[in-house]
């Protein structure tokens, strides 16, 4: 393999953000391009010739990256499963907040407290839902490469999907605690009415879903 044209490739790469992507890209064109290069020797070109047809055939790295969709994200399956265990993680505080919120309520009745258990509750109810709201508006929508497992683009569509299904979820839950609120103050269901948000969990993977079921 010619070194200056590794060398010229690498010089190219450097400034590009590292990703398994960007790798595969820079291996298959410094495969491509030196077997171009052999090619323009054995038909007599001098390697100085050679070299500058090659190199200048090329282009810009950067539009080699995203060239296929002007808007693709490159992400690599280790962010994939990066961001799988931070909203399992999301998921399941928040869960707890649900039921730890119904407990405090539960247990301050007992104490005369209710007053108390019941801003402990809304409190507790407004941190959760802000978290998995935030979990979904931040969750991105990703299409796997079949041909390499390693890299992942989310193209413009993707994108599209993934930002109206954050919408869903916000409404969803903002629906949800506003049923549970209205049970709580005018039915006077605080013991009870909790159990809405693991019902607003089991909707939101439906949702959730449904949106993965399109994309096929």
């Amino acid at each position: 393999m010619n070194k200056r044209l590794q060398d010229y490739i690498n010089n190219l790469f450097s400034q590009v953000p590292n990703s398994t992507y960007a790798q595969e890209l820079k291996e298959e064109m410094l495969t491509n391009l030196s077997d171009r290069y052999e090619d323009l020797l054995r038909e007599g070109k001098s390697k100085e010739e050679a070299f500058i047809i090659v190199t200048s055939s090329i282009g810009d790295i950067r539009e080699l990256l995203s060239g296929l969709d002007e808007s693709a994200v490159i992400i690599t399956t280790k962010d994939i499963e990066k961001r799988r265990r931070k909203s399992a993680l999301i998921t399941s505080f928040a869960v707890m907040l649900y039921i730890l919120g119904g407990t405090v309520l539960i247990c301050s009745s007992f104490f005369g407290a209710e007053n108390l258990g019941l801003i402990l509750l809304l409190i507790m109810v407004t941190v959760a839902t802000g978290m998995l709201v935030y979990d979904q508006c931040s969750k991105p929508a990703v299409l796997k490469d079949e041909s390499h497992p390693e890299r992942v683009r989310m193209t413009s569509e993707e994108k599209r999907k993934n930002e109206l299904e954050s919408i869903v979820s916000s409404i969803l839950w903002t629906s949800i605690v506003a049923i549970y609120l209205l049970l709580g103050f005018m039915g006077d269901l605080w013991s009870y009415s909790w159990i809405i948000f693991i019902i607003g969990a089991a909707l939101q993977n439906i949702v959730h879903l449904v949106f993965k079921l399109k994309e096929k």
